[in-house]
């Protein structure tokens, strides 16, 4: 099977969602990525609190990337709504002409929506066209999810500080108490909606607010919905979206240690090469060297730490697949069988059908020795063999 990508972005006001987008990050991701990955797909999660540059606050262009992302992400969509509405852009500052035009409908909402609000409207409720490209017209709910938090907060056990940060208390409470209600409202009426529950834990603290000061001590623990581990609801509702999406991803049985290892690999170019943008004069120089040496040849990069060059060799190794070549990928470090040479020559062989790796593993009669080594008797095999 070919590898498949899910982007899901993460919709939810920031500061007092720390503790939700934590527990996604430990208690759900690791297990949902394994999975993915065994029917391989790749999972990316889009989590802004990290994303959003100071550049992209500082000139207004916060709301297009949160808007852009969603476009990325289509139909995956995963929202947390607590107790607090969010930020709501200013019209005349928090925002250009540019993302206005660029978005048919947004000159309309802005003022009247908090940017959590416009993510959702944007994601499913009624999409903002772009003017400028073929985008959906209407919302695709199919990837959507909303997790709305029951209030944990009873009998005082916030600060005035923290109601500020959890609840709307820092402004106009009771006119965004009741848009924020409107707003939970409308997405138990059109969408698939849980309402969880969860614990406010006083000798917890929540590292993130530690640069407010006391307002950090306390934290959001033990999510749950109707007695179960919220993990297990997210667990079941995202995996049951993502194989709606592409059923024909079905679980890959490794019998070999070293078609996992290939698979290992794979990944990794898939994940390297993610994002990759420029360099199109040496992706071109790599192709026309390619090109010119149907005998072969060897081609070295060299070049700082840090600068770029996995990245580029992922990309190369993508494209020249695209147009038709077949390509053997191996990053030393990568995956358990790929540290020392006679593991590279195993890997490599094994997988370009040469041998079995594990065939040659257990034959006593095999004598590896120098054998075992990527010389250029190897390389000449490998050509032979397509």
């Amino acid at each position: 099977m070919e590898w498949k990508e899910v982007k899901l972005f993460i919709s939810s006001t920031f500061n007092d969602m720390h503790a939700e987008r934590d527990y996604l990050v430990q208690e759900v991701f690791p297990e949902l990525r394994e999975w993915c990955e065994g029917r391989r797909i790749r999972l990316t999660d889009i989590d802004l609190r990290w994303g959003v540059t100071r550049e992209d606050a500082e000139s207004g262009n916060t709301l297009k990337t949160c808007l852009n992302c969603i476009d990325e992400c289509r139909p995956f969509f995963l929202c947390f709504l607590g107790q607090r509405r969010g930020w709501v852009p200013d019209p005349e500052k928090d925002t250009d002409e540019d993302v206005l035009s660029y978005y048919q409908g947004l000159r309309e909402k802005l003022g009247k929506y908090s940017i959590t609000e416009l993510e959702i409207e944007h994601a499913v409720l009624a999409p903002m066209v772009h003017l400028l490209s073929d985008h959906v017209s209407s919302g695709d709910r199919s990837g959507a999810l909303f997790f709305l938090r029951k209030d944990p907060f009873e009998n005082g056990v916030l600060t005035e500080a923290q109601r500020k940060i959890y609840t709307n208390a820092a402004d106009n409470e009771d006119e965004n108490d009741r848009k924020l209600a409107e707003c939970k409202d409308k997405i138990v009426r059109e969408c698939v909606s849980f309402h969880y529950d969860c614990v406010w834990d006083t000798g917890k603290e929540t590292k993130e607010l530690r640069v407010l000061g006391d307002v950090s001590k306390g934290s959001l623990t033990d999510f749950s919905y109707e007695g179960r581990p919220l993990r297990e609801i997210l667990l079941e509702e995202r995996k049951k979206r993502i194989l709606r999406e592409f059923p024909e991803q079905t679980p890959v049985a490794y019998s070999d240690p070293y078609d996992e290892d290939a698979m290992e690999q794979e990944l990794f170019v898939q994940t390297a090469a993610f994002g990759f943008v420029g360099r199109d004069a040496e992706l071109s120089y790599i192709h026309s060297f390619m090109e010119s040496r149907p005998e072969g040849g060897s081609l070295i990069i060299a070049a700082p730490e840090g600068t770029g060059k996995t990245a580029l060799l992922a990309k190369t190794c993508q494209i020249l697949r695209q147009k038709g070549h077949r390509v053997l990928y191996r990053s030393q470090g990568v995956s358990d069988r790929s540290v020392t040479e006679r593991e590279f020559y195993l890997s490599i062989g094994n997988e370009a059908g040469l041998f079995r790796g594990t065939e040659e593993e257990k034959d006593r009669d095999v004598q590896l020795g120098s054998k075992a080594r990527i010389s250029s008797a190897f390389l000449e095999e490998l050509k032979a063999n397509g």
